[in-house]
């Protein structure tokens, strides 16, 4: 996990050398690898959380299936942000930020939207 984002690496036994599977995830949830496949359970930014599967070797990810039969439509999804801010005793905290998305309203020009903490 980095900055509050989880993802997973793939790490070569033979050489120790890791490279990250891009799954565009918020959260892995979990993952099952069977043979030269793998079965995560992921939750991207932009779409409800499904089952996925991948190849080993990298091969493009399919949905095997999604949690909910439809999705918001983009404009009310919003994009991430990481946040990381000091704490007490000079340690660092980190976080994820959804500004808020409504594409059917603006905020005044002289005011914010509402933010929940």
């Amino acid at each position: 996990m980095r900055g509050g984002v989880s993802s997973l690496l793939m790490i070569d036994p033979s050489s120790s050398v890791s490279q990250p599977l891009e799954l565009g995830s918020a959260a892995v949830y979990d993952f099952l690898p069977v043979d030269d496949r793998l079965f995560v359970i992921n939750a991207p930014s932009e779409s409800p959380p499904a089952l996925l599967e991948a190849s080993l070797a990298g091969a493009m990810r399919t949905v095997i299936r999604s949690s909910v039969a439809s999705s918001l439509e983009q404009g009310w999804i919003p994009e991430y942000r990481l946040v990381s801010f000091p704490t007490s005793g000079g340690a660092e905290a980190h976080g994820i930020y959804l500004p808020p998305a409504n594409p059917d309203v603006s905020a005044p020009v002289d005011a914010a939207p509402p933010l929940i903490v």
